[in-house]
């Protein structure tokens, strides 16, 4: 058996002493509050994206300053090595001769 003052069924036997509250609307400083720090956050962001990009620009102005240099290099290699290669086939050119004048001389002296 139920005792006295407890719900057997769905419905509540006792009603509150008291109406319910009006529901009261929040204030709006906490969601102003909220879009400022938003706005602020967001502004930090956009600041952050234009150093980048200009940081960004830099750099492609240093590679480009480095791919010349190494160009630069490329070309200078390519004409000494030239340069050199020709000197060398001079020599070379200058023993082979000297050497036909020289060589039967030394035969000569060893006989």
């Amino acid at each position: 058996m139920a005792k006295p003052g407890s719900q057997t069924g769905s419905v509540p036997t006792n009603l509150p002493k008291t109406p319910p509250q009006e529901y009261v609307l929040p204030e709006h400083s906490f969601t102003l509050q909220a879009i400022m720090e938003i706005q602020k956050s967001i502004g930090k962001l956009t600041q952050a994206v234009e150093t980048l990009t200009e940081d960004s620009k830099k750099n492609g102005v240093k590679l480009d300053d480095i791919s010349h240099k190494v160009y630069a290099a490329q070309v200078t290699i390519k004409v000494v090595g030239g340069i050199l290669s020709v000197i060398s086939g001079v020599v070379l050119v200058l023993f082979w001769k000297f050497w036909a004048i020289i060589a039967p001389l030394i035969e000569l002296k060893l006989k």
